[in-house]
């Protein structure tokens, strides 16, 4: 009878410490992660968004320039001068216009798809920033990205775990993701709401909508949703018919 309780009780002490190995080892592997995610966050900003910002200021002055140039030949030519030539030199110069305005344009659009990557990179900033700030962020770059019109109600920072707040953000990223990209919705809004003893965050647009019920596009996204919800003790919901629009709404407890 000890032999089997000893057996027992070794059999315990073998299952916890692989447990806690396990614990530590995907700790160990959740902190390299963010650790390789901030430093590629900080090489994104430091480099390719110094550059972006570099060109598309370069193409801005260069087509403030070019604009000098051609109201300067427009008016030699009202002066009295050779107006001919005046006009084909400003015509030549509207020609440059076009390139310098398309270098723009794609600097813009690249400065915008860099903050939504820095966004994804940085989940450190609900830690020093809060879920207010970083939701916030999130939707400015979906606006520049998309030209979606975004509203945010937001209110103060919500009391509610670490973690809570982390599913909040990545499900607020998936749905507006959804939203950008299969909705065709030209209005989002996204409100976030603190109450007795639950957080609360809904995503609404006046897109197309799907059938909740059936299969759709981002399908897989809404169950990774669920799966978040879930692993802090919340819920979610989607409310979405062919023609209305949809609503994703999240509810997670309230810290105690």
């Amino acid at each position: 009878m000890i032999g089997i309780r000893g057996t027992r009780r070794r059999i315990r002490e073998v299952v916890t410490r692989a447990r806690d190995d396990s614990r530590r080892l995907a700790a160990a592997r959740d902190q390299g992660a963010l650790d390789e995610r901030r430093r590629l966050s900080r090489e994104l900003h430091d480099s390719v968004s110094q550059a972006l910002y570099g060109i598309s200021l370069g193409a801005r002055t260069a087509r403030e320039l070019l604009d000098r140039e051609i109201d300067r030949a427009r008016e030699r030519g009202e002066r009295g001068g050779d107006r001919r030539d005046d006009t084909t030199g400003a015509d030549g110069l509207l020609e440059l216009a076009e390139p310098i305005d398309y270098i723009r344009q794609l600097a813009d659009t690249a400065i915008a798809e860099t903050r939504v990557l820095l966004g994804r990179l940085r989940p450190e900033t609900l830690e020093t920033e809060g879920l207010v700030a970083a939701l916030d962020r999130h939707v400015a770059a979906l606006r520049d990205r998309y030209g979606i019109a975004a509203e945010a109600t937001l209110g103060p920072e919500p009391e509610t775990t670490p973690e809570a707040k982390h599913a909040l953000y990545r499900i607020a990223q998936e749905s507006l993701h959804n939203v950008a990209k299969h909705s065709g919705a030209r209005h989002v809004r996204l409100h976030l709401l603190s109450g007795p003893g639950t957080v609360t965050l809904t995503v609404a647009d006046d897109g197309v909508g799907f059938d909740s019920r059936g299969s759709f596009p981002g399908r897989l996204g809404l169950l990774s949703m669920r799966e978040r919800a879930r692993e802090v003790g919340g819920t979610l919901s989607v409310d979405s018919r062919p023609g209305r629009g949809s609503r994703v709404r999240v509810t997670v407890p309230a810290a105690p």
